[in-house]
């Protein structure tokens, strides 16, 4: 009878919560933003748009002027999957002028640009300026044989 009880009570918790309508799933998940301790000292602001209509679904302190800070990000993130494509990789094509005697290089190493973030970033192992520079060095040396 008690496994009946519970069973009961579920699937009526469980109605409940199918039948919230998709303004208080978002208002209810934003309560629970708003109360973790990591908000404790800021203002969240948020804005839903229906993405077919562009009509408001939810919006909670919607006219609190906010810096944007990293929604920016997701933003920028989006654009560029959208223009660069989700294989995109950034090139950074090394080169040299002159020529290489005895292994060392008569002119200049040229470094081509392309706007990697990443280039000489500390983040990772690769992309960290003395591990770029060793890969410069050793494709010199292997130009020069």
């Amino acid at each position: 009878m008690r496994q009946i009880r519970n069973s009961v009570f579920l699937l009526l918790i469980a109605g409940q919560v199918y039948a919230q309508s998709l303004h208080e799933k978002i208002q209810a998940a934003f309560n629970r933003l708003q109360a973790d301790s990591q908000c404790r000292y800021g203002i969240v602001s948020l804005t839903v748009l229906d993405a077919n209509t562009g009509e408001k679904v939810f919006t909670a302190n919607a006219d609190i002027g906010l810096a944007p800070g990293s929604t920016m990000k997701t933003v920028t993130t989006v654009t560029a999957f959208n223009v660069l494509g989700k294989d995109f990789r950034y090139q950074t094509p090394f080169g040299y002028t002159g020529t290489i005697t005895n292994g060392t290089l008569n002119g200049d190493v040229i470094i081509k640009g392309s706007g990697d973030p990443t280039l000489g970033s500390p983040r990772w192992e690769t992309t960290k300026e003395n591990h770029i520079l060793h890969e410069i060095v050793i494709a010199l040396q292997k130009a020069g044989r």
